[in-house]
This record gives C-alpha cells, structure tokens and sequence, in this order.
C-alpha cells in the first residue's frame, strides 16, 4: 500500500449527485446536464465527483468519460461491483482523469444476509475471496481504490469488520461504511465507523486509510448519522446536492458542509475545501436541471432560512441580525436577511422594504403602510411582494404609478415564445420572439428582455394557486436582479403560469426602472424619496 500523507482534520467531500442522486426515480440528467453540474462542484471545491455506474448504467460510462475529460482538480470516481468486468469498465471510463485531479475506483459488494442470499454468496470466505479478487483487480490500474461493504448498517459486525480489513490488505485506501437503506441510528453507526477506524490504525497505521461515511434518510437520520460518523472518526462525507437519491434520499451535501462549517469544532475541529457561498447558486442549478422545485424552508439554501415575517422577529433583526440568524446567509450564497412581508409583520420590516425600492418614509405614513399591508394581506391571503408595497405608498400619498411596460399575450411553439405587448405612454405596441431549452417562461423573459433593452432575469420564482380545479387562476412571485438591484414583484393570470410569470418579470421591471430613477435623482442623505401622510 503506498504511503499517503492527509491532513487529520479535513473532511473530504465526495460528490455522488451524478450516481447515487441521479438514481432518484422521476429524474434524468441528460449529458449536458452532468457536465454543467460537474463544472459547478468543481468550481465550488468538492473533493471527490461520482461520475456514474459506467458497466452496469446505461449511458453512464459516455457520461463518466465526459466528465473525465472535460473536468480538472477534484478526484473522478467510478463506481463498480467486484466483478473485473466491471472494474475494467468503471476504469476505462474515467481514466483520462488519472492525468489531473485523479482518478478512483470504488468497488463494492453486499455484505448483510439478505445481499449475499441474492448474490448466491453462501459463505463469509466466498464473500472475502469477492472482495479480495476485486481490489487486487483495481491496483493493476489506480492506487486510489475505495471499498464498500453495501448494506453495512445491517450486515452483522463482526463479519463486516472482517471484510473491511480484508479490503485494506488487498490495496483499499478508502473504507466506505453505507447505511445503505437508513436503517442505522446515530450511536451504532457512530460505533461502527469508530471500530473500523480503530481497528484499520491498529492494523496498518494512521493516517494511511481514509474511513467513510454513506448515510441514507430513510429514517431522517441521513445528516445526522453523517455528523456522527465525523465525531467519531469518520474523514470523508459522501454526500448530494440537496440530499437527492433513492427512496428518501441521500445526506444533504449543504447541510453537512453548513454543520462543519458552523459548528466544525464539535466534531473534532474539522473543515472542507467547499466554498459555501456557491452551496445556494448549484443547489439551484440541480433541482432546476432535475425538474424538483425549490424547497422554501430547506435548511442552508432555501429561501426561508434567512427570511423572517413577523414583527418582533424583523424589529430585532434590525438591530442584531444575530438574535434569530447565527449563520451569515451571504456566506452560503443567499440573499441578506429578507424581511417578508404578510399579516405578522410590522412596520419595521415594511421600512426595510421601502428602503430597498427607493422610498423612505416618516414615522406616521410607516405605520399606515403597516397596518394596510396586513390587511391587504389578510384579505388576500398572501404575502405582499414589493410592487403591492410601492402600490399601497402611492394609494396613501396620491402619488400615480404606472408600468412602463403592458404585458398583452404570449404564444408558445416548441422552444419558441412570442409575447406580445400592449400600448404604454412609455413604449408602443410590439412583439418579439424568445428561445430557451429552459422552457417556456426563459424564454418569454428573453423575449421581453428584447423589447426593452432589460438586462436582468428571474432569480426566485413561486407560485400559489388562485383557485381549485382546471381553470384555476395563477399567482406568481418573481424575484429580479439587474446590476445589484433586486426586486419582488407578484401577478396574477388567469391564462396559467406561463402568463402570470411574464406578467410578473414585466412589473418587476417597471419597478427597478422606478426605484432606480427614485435612487439617482432625489438628493436626500437616503438618496430615496421620501413619503409623507397627506
């Protein structure tokens, strides 16, 4: 075995996205898709990408030798049985890889009863001979073989500790322990993977062989056995983006970088080579490339976890952000703290909000935005975005607002959208056409985009329905961003959610347009506009 120096405190991150994550049934990464989410986890500082399953996945070796050849600086694995076949193929795969970040082997075979039943395995020396075989097959090519017991957690463990130091005999320099179907809690995985890891060091030296933990969520245990396993020894964490994979899924790749980066000295003063602020931007990027929707209140990246609504919440936060935020949002890639505003909220968050389009306002006109807002929004029964708080100023004030630009229709063919606009005193009547293999909602947006000379886009989309059944009216929220400004803005349509989403970009554009005119032109120390009660 050669001699492998690694630093004791880091905790290597591999990505199995394009495996394990891409087994999740109702999703396919097309080729495209795998080299772009590729790309991302290098950039973002993953140690380790699992490129796919190339003997026994259909497509899964172009895909893996894609990946090889296109990528540099993480590790390229390929997953394989003990088979040489396998093995062969999985190495065939990702070989151009071993000429720049490196490339891996990782071998397994299923240790538990109930897998060796099914492999015909009868015996535990039929068992080793499987491993032993596999892993002196992976060194003709690579000395960087990892070895999985499948079905760990529920194989007996004295058996699985026997095979485990049978594999680092015969060349493995990775120990995988997988919780392959979430069976395990957290004190007995802890205890599995703190053996093992014993067991290795007293056999070989430390330092030599990294041990690994492969949790599943079956039981909601997925970040918490990986946590776990970190304490006790445990130095590489295999991991998804957003926790995607088979049944319930996989540990969460977020939560666990957030867990080391944020509380690292209560696992022994671990870290990662994740650059956290990308976790948000690729988290995005995968669900949107998966066809999964976003989830709001997901720990890390979701939208909520750093929003607030209700009053008291808002007013201290504007004070401390610390009183309900320990973690920096812009440190994982998300906007600062939002203040959403619904019936909880107070005037406090409406102020931030003002702020934030370019109006200020004293104390009494504040209040009575307040107390509007949460009417409005109880009557309606949702949350305001920023074009219903520029519009309940102005109802206040008199002050007359109007888009520059009128949404009219939008047809849509293949790829292709025409929206079509309607007479404004700012623009005339028009129509253009956009492309986007992102649907059609991109490509009404670059359509628009066209007519207007915008050069922004959607960041955050959501939508909420109006009513129940098939001609049920559309509500959508869309956040743009263009040059540091960043606005909310909802519509309704009852043409569907193509129409109230254009309608939407559409208004959030007239209210960048507003709030940038509001900012540049008023000469107050707030440079914004100040409102008054009439």
């Amino acid at each position: 075995m050669p001699e492998i120096i690694r630093d004791p405190s880091q905790v290597v991150i591999y990505d199995t996205t394009l495996r394990d994550g891409a087994q999740m049934p109702r999703i396919d990464f097309d080729l495209e898709d795998r080299i772009v989410i590729v790309g991302k986890l290098a950039q973002m500082g993953v140690d380790v990408i699992e490129a796919g399953f190339p003997f026994a996945v259909e497509g899964d070796f172009e895909a893996a030798r894609a990946i090889a050849e296109s990528v540099d600086g993480p590790t390229i694995s390929a997953l394989s049985r003990t088979r040489h076949s396998d093995i062969e193929a999985a190495w065939d795969a990702i070989e151009p890889a071993s000429h720049k970040g490196g490339a891996r082997i990782h071998t397994f075979i299923g240790t538990s009863d109930s897998h060796m039943e099914a492999l015909g395995i009868s015996s535990e020396a039929q068992l080793i001979e499987a491993v032993r075989s596999g892993i002196q097959k992976a060194t003709e090519y690579t000395d960087d073989i990892e070895f999985s017991p499948e079905d760990a957690s529920r194989t007996p463990f004295n058996r699985m500790l026997r095979v485990v130091l049978e594999a680092v005999d015969a060349g493995a320099t990775t120990i995988n322990i997988p919780d392959t179907v979430g069976f395990a809690v957290m004190q007995e995985y802890a205890q599995r993977i703190k053996v093992v890891k014993e067991q290795i060091e007293a056999k070989i030296g430390k330092g030599r062989v990294v041990v690994s933990a492969h949790c599943h969520d079956d039981l909601g245990w997925a970040t918490a056995n990986t946590m776990m396993a970190i304490a006790a020894g445990a130095r590489q964490a295999e991991v998804t983006i957003g926790g995607i994979g088979e049944r319930a899924s996989n540990a969460c790749e977020e939560e666990v970088v957030a867990n080391i980066e944020e509380r690292g000295d209560q696992f022994g003063g671990v870290y990662t080579n994740v650059d956290t602020s990308q976790l948000t931007p690729v988290y995005k990027e995968v669900m949107d490339r998966a066809g999964l929707p976003i989830q709001l209140n997901k720990a890390v990246v979701g939208r909520n976890a750093f929003a607030h609504e209700a009053g008291i919440h808002q007013h201290k936060m504007q004070k401390d952000r610390e009183t309900y935020e320990h973690m920096d949002g812009e440190e994982y890639g998300q906007v600062p703290a939002e203040m959403v505003l619904g019936k909880l909220s107070g005037w406090r968050g409406v102020e931030s909000r003002l702020k934030d389009i370019g109006i200020t306002a004293n104390s009494e006109m504040l209040i009575a935005i307040s107390e509007r807002s949460k009417a409005r929004s109880d009557e309606l029964g949702r949350r305001m975005a920023d074009n219903d708080i520029e519009e309940i100023a102005a109802e206040l004030t008199g002050e007359i607002v109007t888009d520059g630009v009128v949404f009219g229709s939008m047809v849509t063919s293949g790829d292709t959208v025409t929206v079509s606009l309607e007479d404004s005193e700012a623009r005339p009547a028009g129509k253009a056409e956009g492309v986007s293999d992102k649907g059609s909602i991109d490509a009404g947006c670059k359509a628009v985009n066209k007519m207007t000379g915008f050069a922004g886009d959607i960041v955050e989309w959501s939508g909420i329905s109006k009513s129940r059944g098939a001609a049920a009216a559309a509500g959508i929220y869309v956040t743009v961003a263009q040059n540091g400004n960043r606005v909310e803005a909802y519509a309704e349509d009852e043409r569907g959610v193509d129409a109230a989403s254009i309608k939407a970009y559409i208004k959030a554009i007239g209210l960048i347009e507003r709030s940038q005119a509001r900012l540049a032109t008023t000469p107050s120390t707030e440079n914004a506009k100040t409102v008054v009660a009439a």
